[in-house]
């Protein structure tokens, strides 16, 4: 049974472990995308666990930029970069997704300024939350193969 959820959640791209989330950061650059870096700190050990530098996203690109990476379960602080002072200018902008659900929108309202923080925190329970529905799933299927038999069993006595 475990290796079926397993195989439901991987083919479904879901991770079944409880110790991690996937952040992912979307960053929409105002053609000067070599103003921006960002870093994602642990606040209880201000240690930086994810960044990008200056120069990353190249200028005049207009693009939105994914940057991914995998946190334990724990509160952090983004905090986005802008090198010259001005932000990201509209309609630039950023996001934040916790395993594919946005926590935080401004990728069309950008920001001002040299920098604008954000504050999160990654629970145990973020990590799995459609996995959790793999056995009802499974359930509801053995039952329809069971009432299935019983019709094919029935059909047949007659």
């Amino acid at each position: 049974m475990k290796r079926v959820i397993a195989a439901l959640a991987c083919w479904a791209g879901l991770s079944l472990s409880a110790e991690a989330a996937t952040l992912d950061v979307f960053i929409f650059d105002d053609g000067f995308g070599s103003e921006t870096a960002f870093e994602v700190v642990d606040k209880s050990s201000n240690a930086v666990v994810f960044s990008i530098g200056y120069g990353t996203i190249p200028d005049f690109n207009f693009d939105l930029n994914q940057f991914s990476t995998t946190l334990a379960p724990g509160d952090y602080r983004f905090t986005i970069l802008d090198f010259f002072g001005d932000g990201i200018i509209a309609p630039g902008g950023y996001g934040l997704a916790l395993d594919r659900v946005l926590i935080l929108d401004k990728l069309t309202t950008g920001f001002t300024g040299f920098s604008e923080s954000f504050d999160f925190t990654v629970s145990s329970s973020q990590a799995v939350p459609i996995p959790a529905a793999a056995p009802l799933f499974l359930a509801g299927l053995a039952g329809a193969g069971a009432i299935g038999r019983q019709r094919r069993r029935a059909n047949a006595a007659l």
